[in-house]
């Protein structure tokens, strides 16, 4: 039985799993603190910019709108993951031949 788990373990398909994981992973980590970075300095040097309203008269300002969009984006990056990393690990389990 240990065996079998260390063939699965080097087996291509695992390899492929663990490197598509890894590289993912790492790309969108990188891209939402970037994004998050972004935002925050966009806070703390363009205080004007996004303290201003969205349009003439409105309560809600440049900074909400930038909050709103940055929590879309993230919830779309894990939406992203989840799709991308089930179905990379269903192709990884029918190759290796697990039911």
């Amino acid at each position: 039985m240990p065996s079998e788990q260390r063939n699965s373990v080097t087996s291509a398909a695992y390899l492929k799993f663990s490197r598509t994981h890894g590289r993912l992973s790492r790309t969108l980590i990188i891209a939402l603190i970037t994004l998050v970075l972004v935002f925050d300095l966009l806070c703390v040097y363009a205080k004007q910019f996004m303290g201003a309203p969205l349009v003439a008269y409105s309560v809600f300002s440049n900074g909400m709108a930038a909050a709103l969009l940055i929590i879309l984006v993230i919830l779309a990056a894990a939406l992203h993951y989840v799709r991308r990393i089930n179905s990379a690990y269903l192709e990884m389990r029918k190759s290796l031949g697990d039911d």
